[in-house]
């Protein structure tokens, strides 16, 4: 009686095959056992690019109109670009823009957010955290806003933006329009913005206010234009991610950091076509 219960306990254990096979699951380890669940490649591959500091979306086919982050759908509405910016700012998208999309319904502009009940819209952010902070930048900015709008060739200095030491030898207001920014900008007099607001509304926004293209692409542009956007070295990982596929749309391979080009290959076009590649591999 008693092998019997010994007997039917063993063939309750799962053999050793089965044991691995469920370890490697766990592990997120790949089985030829169809069976066996496993980790899909772009999860394994996001794992990749995270470890390795790089944006973890997918790059979208290159025949779309946007990359796909906020900034690009926003780039007819610099001020809320730059309240977007404010929430993005060392916190998830996916988390923020439920929250700023709410902001936006809620003050539909820049005097109504400037007059906004700064409790109630910490109330708003709160889960986003940094909610005092973020609430009185965010007011200050729509106040500023409302004051003293950005214009096309009014300059403020953007102290060591966008390398260190730039701006240091400008006036704090400049009066004239130029293409290079270095050291001042349209929107450095904005209370809150730093380098990653900057990059964005620089990629995004700046050509439509100095009047020389419709949109951040060159829209009915000059021959000889060149955006803004191939002039900014952001280092934020999805301006960067973003970048790299605009790059590549035009068959460029761009490697943040070296600031190298080179011809994208035939494979690569391919991939680009299609899309779902991560920066990591390109």
């Amino acid at each position: 009686m008693t092998g019997d219960l010994v007997s039917s306990e063993v063939a309750k254990m799962p053999r050793r095959s089965e044991r691995i096979s469920q370890k490697a699951v766990s592990m997120g380890i790949r089985s030829a056992n169809p069976g066996v669940r496993r980790k899909s490649n772009s999860t394994a591959r996001s794992h990749i690019a995270s470890r390795k500091g790089l944006s973890t979306r997918p790059f979208p086919p290159i025949h779309v109109e946007h990359f796909g982050i906020i900034q690009s759908l926003l780039c007819y509405e610099p001020f809320w670009l730059l309240v977007a910016v404010t929430l993005l700012n060392k916190t998830p998208g996916q988390s923020a823009r439920p929250i700023f999309w709410r902001i936006k319904d809620r003050y539909q502009d820049p005097p109504s957010l400037a007059a906004a009940d700064q409790d109630e819209l910490s109330q708003m952010i709160r889960t986003l955290g940094l909610q005092t902070q973020r609430s009185n930048r965010i007011i200050k900015l729509a106040t500023t806003w409302t004051r003293s709008p950005p214009r096309k060739g009014v300059r403020y200095r953007t102290r060591n933006y966008p390398l260190q030491g730039q701006g240091k030898e400008l006036d704090v207001q400049v009066e004239t329009d130029a293409v290079e920014c270095a050291g001042a900008l349209e929107i450095g007099h904005l209370a809150g913005c730093g380098p990653y607001a900057w990059d964005s509304w620089r990629i995004f926004c700046r050509d439509i206010l100095r009047g020389v293209a419709d949109d951040y692409n060159g829209l009915h542009a000059l021959p000889e234009f060149v955006p803004e956007w191939k002039r900014v070295r952001p280092l934020d990982k999805e301006l960067q991610a973003c970048l790299r596929w605009m790059w590549l749309r035009e068959g460029w391979i761009w490697t943040p950091g070296t600031d190298s080009k080179r011809r994208v290959t035939e494979q690569e076009m391919e991939s680009a076509v299609q899309g779902g590649s991560f920066a990591h591999e390109l």
